[in-house]
């Protein structure tokens, strides 16, 4: 504050004074709102907090999220050894798929009854479920 030349001491005083009571006065307005300012802050932290707290994330069952983003994604089997030992029982014979007795022509469904003689045996094996073409 710059000092009026034509003011005394007194009056200037005066003048602080009276500043000083109604700055008190502002000081005490703000203080009785505070309590009023802070509910609104507090029920905004409760509501951000909410949906973290209550909705499921978001995984590859139910948004459009990679399965390999899943956050929780298992990396290792949970499944245990088994104490079993690997195979059939004992003492039972076991079956393989066998060779066709009768060879039969692809196009027409008949015998081969007039084929050249000779004869190699082959079995074919059917691997386009395992990434071969």
């Amino acid at each position: 504050m710059v000092k009026d030349p034509g003011l005394t001491d007194k009056a200037l005083m005066g003048q602080l004074l009276e500043q000083v009571a109604h700055l008190t006065e502002k000081v005490k307005e703000l203080d009785a709102l505070e309590p009023e300012n802070e509910r609104p802050v507090i029920r905004v932290r409760e509501l951000e907090q909410r949906p973290s707290k209550y909705e499921s994330p978001k995984d590859s069952g139910n948004s459009s999220v990679a399965p390999s983003q899943d956050p929780y994604r298992r990396t290792k089997s949970l499944r245990g050894r088994s104490k079993k030992r690997p195979g059939g029982q004992k003492g039972h014979k076991g079956s393989k798929l066998g060779r066709v007795g009768e060879y039969q022509a692809d196009h027409c469904g008949g015998p081969l009854t007039g084929a050249p003689i000779g004869h190699q045996a082959r079995q074919v094996f059917d691997l386009r479920g395992y990434g071969w073409k």
